[in-house]
């Protein structure tokens, strides 16, 4: 259980980490996209945001799935659900100013990345028949 736990809690650092850097990134590009309420008016930016974000969130679920023992996508969809929970969480406490579109494609499709950064790690693992062979 305390790999699993570890697994789990890896991923999110590299998710924290991803996020923080992407939005030191944006600031240091879009200076305006940080003043308060203006966020929406810069689509383009929040797009390319979003999309590192979920970047982010696929890196997440390889390092969890890396980490774990067993079950490496379980893993990372555990990661997924509890990332997007917080995610949820953090909007309806602060929505930042982003528009609805923003919040609808990290719910959307925060776990899908995720998952398929536990996929990916899979992937890379030799099968069980070539194992044996």
């Amino acid at each position: 259980m305390g790999r699993s736990i570890l697994a789990v809690v890896a991923g999110a650092i590299v998710m924290v980490v991803g996020v923080v850097a992407a939005n030191f990134v944006l600031v240091l590009l879009v200076p305006a996209a940080n003043e308060p309420g203006a966020a929406a008016g810069h689509g383009t930016a929040l797009a390319i945001l979003l999309l590192f974000n979920l970047l982010v969130g696929v890196a997440g679920g390889y390092v969890t799935a890396r980490v774990a023992a067993r079950a490496p996508e379980r893993h990372a969809l555990v990661l997924g659900i509890v990332q997007v929970a917080l995610y949820v969480a953090s909007a309806l406490v602060d929505h930042g100013g982003v528009p609805f579109w923003w919040h609808a494609g990290m719910v959307v499709f925060l776990v899908p990345a995720v998952y398929l950064g536990g996929w990916l790690r899979v992937a890379q693992l030799p099968s069980p028949a070539s194992a044996s062979v």
